[in-house]
């Protein structure tokens, strides 16, 4: 009973937190598509079709601000405010700094400290691959690390320690991988032709 219990626990909180950064997404592009509506509400009143003109409108505001912000960050003084934002408004909020490490390893180019390499792995010592990204290695011991990603949420996944012959590195930009699971598996073509165990 108890390890029933202990079973549904892990997989509730596994669940809570893969859906935690997909959570934040939404409740804050939410909330700024909230504000751009009722800013545009008295614009698209006048033209006579208020509703609709206001959440076209209202979404192409949403994307152009967005990329906007993008591109601002990307330059030294949005490089500046972000970090400074980051460490002494956003940390201060309860859970946040949880989420941001979950997240970290996939924004921007963070996924290339994370992940040094792209391989295919018997997971179960059998003739089935699994897509997964190199993350550590044991020389003296003889075991790889990988990450083995679920799709289409490629923040969520397990990690796992298998012996050196049971992972099959395959050149592959980590990108073009990441994209492929989002994918849930198109584009995976590729990952399969330049692996060196299938012949």
């Amino acid at each position: 009973m108890s390890k029933g219990r202990d079973f549904i626990k892990s997989n509730l909180f596994t669940g809570f937190v893969a859906l935690l950064p997909l959570a934040l997404l939404i409740l804050v592009l939410g909330w700024l598509y909230g504000i751009i509506a009722r800013i545009i509400f008295p614009i698209a009143q006048f033209y006579g079709t208020p509703g609709f003109v206001t959440n076209i409108l209202a979404l192409i505001s949403l994307l152009v601000i967005i990329f906007l912000i993008g591109l601002a960050v990307r330059t030294g003084p949005g490089r500046w405010f972000a970090q400074r934002s980051d460490k002494y408004v956003l940390d201060k909020i309860p859970g946040y700094k949880i989420i941001k490490d979950i997240i970290k390893p996939f924004a921007g180019k963070g996924y290339q400290k994370s992940f040094q390499s792209v391989a295919l792995v018997n997971l179960y010592e059998n003739s089935v691959l699994v897509t997964a990204f190199v993350t550590d290695k044991s020389e003296k011991k003889g075991y790889t690390t990988v990450f083995v990603p679920t799709g289409p949420n490629p923040t969520s996944g397990q990690i796992v320690h298998l012996k050196d012959k049971y992972v099959h590195h395959v050149d592959v930009p980590v990108e073009s991988v990441l994209k492929s699971i989002i994918a849930v598996g198109s584009g995976s073509k590729r990952i399969l032709e330049k692996c060196p165990k299938i012949k």
